[in-house]
């Protein structure tokens, strides 16, 4: 059994594919949420970006 996840990235030019597999059908249930549960946790984050001076956030303000 395989579960997919679609999830397009915000702008909209790239998706992000999420497969689960599992032999054990009895338990798809299960593995369905597991899945949702990782696919509510993907960000589309640059991890190589810089981070933000301390305080930017607050000089936005």
């Amino acid at each position: 059994m395989q579960i997919h996840a679609h999830l397009p990235h915000p702008d909209g030019r790239s998706l992000a594919i999420l497969t689960l597999s599992t032999v054990s059908v009895v338990h798809r249930e299960h593995y369905r949420a597991v899945l949702r549960e990782i696919a509510g946790l993907v960000s589309f984050d640059d991890p190589l970006a810089p981070d933000p001076p301390e305080g930017a956030d607050a000089a936005r303000e």
